[in-house]
């Protein structure tokens, strides 16, 4: 009946996987819980392995990294059941009726998504940036994201039939950090497919340091560049891209551009540096939009996948 799958890398997903468990048992769910270490440091694959002491519980370890999209299909794959819940490695149940909500949603539709929290206490300095941006910008009720339900989807946490999923799974080119799930929402929109979201969301404790998070916003920046190349529909359903586009038709991107060259050093040392201004990171993000597009544009870089210190030394 389900199969709940937990890609995991770089954390302690013990306590996370217990209480699913917990819970699934307690509705007397013919059900499997899937756990995927994604070649995580070995401490962590130490302490995650003891899952499978659970009955009904199958964890393996992939011996290479495959990539946030590679191993969500993995899990599809291996999952017997037709209902598939996605769960990422960093995520905390706010109480027992987590997966209870999710079946009561499932009845109305085929893809649900619950939604993602962060804590009202304020991490430390060096946390602030992730933490302001997941309160301001991803902490969103449902009745806010049904509005646009599919450029809402989030892959945090959510619910999917097994054979949409393996009809339409992530896209596994996207290499690195972000928008795998911002292309899966619109495949899915474009096949049909609406999704519904609920209140039900989950606790994100996988905080980055502002300096990882500019990182992580930085390969997503780029994913999303590509993806805007090659999805030309894209570019009016998201927020970002819009607005870039306004930029273009007033011909202004390359003055925009250019204060952003000027600038970029400052901008990055000041959002590294605790100014966790939101405003400030959507400079930054259209910024590296632009110098990622005209990369593109102009063939100035070799293809391939790339590392994280490609990325710093790109352009």
């Amino acid at each position: 009946m389900l199969s709940i799958c937990i890609s995991i890398y770089q954390f302690d997903s013990q306590q996370l996987i217990q209480e699913l468990h917990k819970q699934a048992l307690a509705l007397k769910l013919e059900f499997e819980i899937i756990a995927i270490d994604d070649n995580s440091e070995k401490k962590y694959q130490t302490v995650n392995k003891s899952v499978s002491a659970l009955k009904q519980v199958y964890y393996s370890e992939n011996r290479e990294n495959t990539g946030r999209s590679r191993i969500r299909n993995q899990m599809a794959k291996l999952a017997r059941h037709e209902n598939l819940l996605f769960i990422d490695c960093d995520a905390q149940l706010v109480d027992n009726q987590f997966i209870k909500r999710y079946f009561h949603a499932s009845e109305k539709a085929k893809i649900v998504c619950g939604g993602t929290a962060y804590r009202s206490q304020k991490p430390e300095k060096q946390f602030l940036l992730h933490w302001n941006y997941g309160r301001k910008r991803e902490m969103r009720p449902a009745s806010d994201r049904n509005k646009n339900p599919n450029r809402s989807f989030s892959s945090f946490n959510f619910w999917i039939k097994r054979k949409i999923m393996l009809q339409f799974p992530f896209n596994e080119d996207i290499s690195g950090y972000g928008h795998e799930d911002t292309l899966l929402g619109f495949v899915l929109e474009e096949n049909n497919y609406e999704i519904l979201h609920i209140d039900n969301p989950l606790i994100h404790n996988g905080l980055n340091t502002n300096k990882r998070f500019l990182e992580n916003t930085k390969n997503g920046i780029y994913n999303l560049s590509k993806l805007l190349k090659q999805e030309k529909k894209l570019l009016q359903k998201l927020k970002l891209s819009r607005v870039y586009n306004k930029l273009q038709s007033f011909y202004l991107e390359n003055l925009f551009g250019f204060f952003f060259r000027l600038t970029e050093r400052s901008i990055k040392t000041c959002l590294e540096k605790n100014i966790v201004s939101i405003w400030l990171l959507d400079i930054y993000k259209l910024g590296k939009l632009h110098q990622f597009l005209r990369a593109i544009a102009n063939s100035n870089f070799k293809g391939g996948q790339k590392t994280q210190t490609d990325y710093k030394n790109m352009l």
